[in-house]
This record gives C-alpha cells, sequence and structure tokens, in this order.
C-alpha cells in the first residue's frame, strides 16, 4: 500500500492548520487506500500533549490521531527535539533521527509539507 507523509513543524497552541493536518489525515486514511503517516516537527510535537484545551482546535487533534492510527497510520517525531520532554501524550508515536526522516521522505509515495 501507498503511503502519505503529512509534515508539519507549525504550533498547534497558535495555528490550526495542525488539527486540520491531522483531521484530514485521519479522513484520507479512512478509505483505506493509502497509508497515512503525519511527522510532527519541532513545536508541532505540542500536539500530542495531553491538554488540547491549551492548543487551537485541540479537540480535533485529540479525536483524530487516534482514528489515524487506527486505520494504520503512524506519527513521528524528531528524537532531537527538546520539547518530547515536556510533552506527556497518551497517544503512541515513534521517535526518529535525521537519517529515519530522510528515508520516511524517500519511501512516502505522496508527501505534504504544510
Amino acid at each position: 500500500m501507498d503511503t502519505l507523509l503529512l509534515t508539519t513543524n507549525r504550533d498547534p497552541r497558535k495555528d490550526r492548520r495542525v488539527a486540520e493536518l491531522v483531521r484530514i489525515g485521519a479522513g484520507i486514511g479512512a478509505w483505506n487506500k493509502v497509508r497515512v503517516d503525519i511527522f510532527l516537527r519541532g513545536h508541532a510535537a505540542l500536539a500530542l500533549d495531553e491538554f488540547p484545551d491549551e492548543l487551537a482546535d485541540g479537540n480535533l487533534i485529540q479525536e483524530y490521531l487516534p482514528m489515524l492510527q487506527n486505520h494504520g497510520g503512524e506519527i513521528y517525531v524528531e528524537k532531537a527535539n527538546t520539547l518530547l520532554k515536556k510533552i506527556q501524550s497518551r497517544f503512541p508515536f515513534k521517535t526518529v533521527n535525521r537519517a529515519e526522516s530522510a528515508e520516511l521522505i524517500k519511501r512516502a509515495r505522496y508527501s505534504i509539507n504544510l
């Protein structure tokens, strides 16, 4: 199955497009025609935190991240992201180093960077 990789580095505390990216990813994944993975870089990793009320449209993030994973998608965060120490996530995610992140992008049939 082909993979769509959705990547963002936007701050979900200020930018509603992070929630929209998650919602769109869950919707596309529901078709079961393509696997949808999300790569949260920089401040975007805050979307995984357990307090959605502190995020722009955080309720959408909390609602749709599980759906994305239920359809076989993965969530990736950079290992070097210093925000990982602050995040207490109820969502499983994988950390990747620079070489692994390059491999994610290379392996994806489709890639959208927001």
